[in-house]
């Protein structure tokens, strides 16, 4: 049952498939290799699922990544070498359970007993997916503690947006830390698969925090907004105001503690976190203070992602439905309509399969040359996962080249994951267009979920 211990398959890292439904005494007959028996399910109408065809408990993972820098490129250039790694670890003790259709166990090998009784009766139902969404949720975490422990010997300057994508069993994870942002282009509809984080977005987490925690405010801020800055001669006065409770406006009268300079400020792409940063999420930025002062704002910025799955396997893709990501430097002048009317009409004039897709997309939304001022980091590569190995595990890369983008405005980048059969489902082909100065993207690499 779901409250069982799980421990290693017996033999090694190979079983028969769960969707066969074997019985005790078939699984026997399944292991003689002498007679070497034909199993098949027993519904025979029951769709396969999609590691159908895989015999050992061995898992791959796609990802692609990009990392928008502020402060120093240090941030990004460390994030995109290592988080994809950071993934792998946190998904290496799910193969098995991700691999299996019974629920998932409440606790792994050496936490408990195996044939501990649950205390409870009462267990709430965790989803495979949702242990996807905890794994990449951990990695993100791991990797900014790692940027915290290691900015000194590695010389980790300033801080980055994370945008993340992870393909694992015909599900798209996009996981978003910092003001990037993805969609999904489908038959000419956008889905947003993120959303920015802002001083305006996360207000009230933030001013929840400053309530809880004022000694991080340092005397010098307050967690409340006003619609504007208050002065000495309005104390006593009624005004505008709304704290970490508040959707609305009310008004309250003013107090000393209410000329402080407050927490968010400004409006927009100028609102700041302590007059300071215009992000609230994102990896790095440990060092960062308040200008002419000794107060930390990492307090305030969370590492950790908003993770949004898309389930390819439920859609019935055309060639060019594509899925985009892009940093601010691409969102600051373009809305999602002009991003999808670009990517339709460059795309139409391309074959299916013509590499040149992916580079041309790319020029249309903005890229241009090289700029050290705006270190945007694409990455894309894939895993293979082994659920027993004690070693590690090489890492086979798509793309050769880390480089860096800009276009006016701010510095930009954009993948596209692109399909490639009309029709089908959970099948998609991906294009990173990442600018390399010795010529266009590597062409596209298949991830197909059917059978």
């Amino acid at each position: 049952g779901p409250s069982a211990c799980r421990g290693p398959p017996v033999g090694g890292g190979f079983s028969r498939p769960a969707f066969l439904q074997l019985t005790s005494e078939e699984l026997q007959l399944a292991d003689d290799h002498a007679g070497r028996a034909v199993q098949s399910p027993r519904e025979s109408r029951r769709r396969l699922p999609w590691s159908t065809g895989y015999a050992e408990k061995d898992l791959c993972f796609h990802y692609w990544g990009l990392f928008d820098g502020h402060a120093g490129s240090g941030a990004a250039v460390m994030a995109s070498k290592l988080l994809h790694l950071h993934i792998c670890d946190q998904l290496r003790d799910l193969v098995d359970i991700l691999q299996d259709s019974s629920p998932p166990p409440l606790c792994l090998p050496g936490i408990l007993p195996s044939d501990a009784l649950p205390r409870f009766h009462l267990e709430k139902a965790v989803s495979h997916e949702s242990l996807v969404i905890g794994a990449i949720e951990n990695a993100f975490k791991r990797m900014d503690e790692q940027i915290e422990r290691e900015r000194m010997t590695r010389l980790v300057a300033g801080g980055c947006c994370a945008l993340a994508v992870v393909y694992l069993l015909g599900k798209v994870y996009v996981a978003n830390a910092g003001d990037s942002r993805a969609i999904i282009i489908r038959n000419g509809e956008i889905i947003p698969m993120s959303r920015e984080f802002t001083p305006e977005t996360e207000r009230q987490r933030l001013q929840f925090l400053g309530f809880l925690r004022p000694e991080l405010l340092g005397n010098e801020f307050t967690h409340l907004e006003f619609p504007r800055r208050i002065q000495h001669k309005e104390l006593g006065k009624k005004m505008l105001y709304r704290d970490q409770n508040m959707n609305g406006w009310a008004y309250k009268r003013i107090e000393e503690d209410d000329l402080k300079f407050p927490l968010i400020y400004g409006e927009g792409k100028k609102a700041r976190v302590m007059a300071t940063i215009g992000v609230t999420r994102g990896l790095g930025d440990h060092d960062l203070k308040v200008y002419n002062s000794n107060i930390h704002i990492k307090p305030f910025l969370s590492c950790v992602p908003e993770v949004r799955v898309y389930d390819l396997t439920q859609y019935e893709h055309c060639p060019d439905d594509v899925l985009v990501l892009g940093t601010d430097g691409l969102w600051d002048v373009t809305n999602d309509r002009e991003v999808a009317d670009v990517v339709k009409e460059v795309l139409m004039d391309y074959e299916p399969n013509d590499p040149l897709k992916a580079w041309a997309g790319w020029l249309q939304c903005g890229g241009g040359p090289c700029c050290p001022k705006c270190p945007v980091l694409p990455t894309c590569c894939h895993h293979s996962l082994s659920g027993y190995s004690s070693h590690s595990l090489p890492l086979s890369c798509l793309k050769g080249t880390v480089s860096q983008a800009c276009v006016p405005g701010g510095g930009a980048g954009c993948c596209f994951l692109q399909s490639t059969g009309a029709g089908r489902r959970g099948h998609l082909r991906v294009m990173c267009s990442s600018h390399l100065p010795t010529g266009p993207p590597m062409g596209p690499t298949e991830l197909d979920s059917t059978p």
